[in-house]
């Protein structure tokens, strides 16, 4: 017997930071369930969430263990090698990663986060990321925007079959 859950709204216009992957149009490493938005605290200070990035991005699929380990700890982009990582912050926008045509991870603070869960079980995020800095998709780099960014991640629920 299939369960069909009614769609409902479990929280609305809530606020906090909205930590998401962005990937080059090529050969993306990440994949699977580091793929999700990570949901923050909005209370947090933006040094907060550059640590949660940094850890984050340091214990991805991107870096070997050896890599990690050596990187992890620094608490700032190599200061030997400042092309090395991009930490970029523009207020409720913040941005971490590699220059150019790379993987990075952007921290949105968002102010509108909508959850609801549809017909199957899963959950439906939705946000604005707010104004700052936004990837150009054709180029790959990192241009200014001066508009919000509508966004929706979807849950799917593993156990519900058609």
């Amino acid at each position: 017997m299939k369960h069909r859950l009614n769609t409902d709204l479990i929280f609305k216009d809530r606020a906090a930071w909205v930590v998401e992957w962005h990937l080059p149009l090529y050969n993306s490493l990440i994949s699977g369930s580091e793929l999700r938005p990570y949901i923050l605290p909005h209370r947090w200070k933006p040094e907060r969430v550059f640590d949660f990035m940094r850890c984050l991005w340091w214990n991805s699929a991107l870096w070997t263990p050896s890599e990690m380990l050596r990187r992890i700890n620094e608490p700032r982009p190599d200061k030997k090698n400042p092309a090395s990582i991009l930490q970029i912050c523009e207020g409720a926008w913040l941005a971490y990663g590699v220059h150019g045509e790379s993987h990075f991870l952007i921290a949105g603070l968002t102010k509108n986060l909508c959850i609801s869960r549809n017909k199957t079980g899963g959950f439906v995020l939705k946000w604005t990321r707010p104004a700052g800095a936004r990837r150009n998709d054709k180029s790959g780099l990192v241009k200014p925007a001066c508009s919000p960014v509508e966004r929706e991640w979807e849950w799917k629920n593993p156990f519900y079959h058609d």
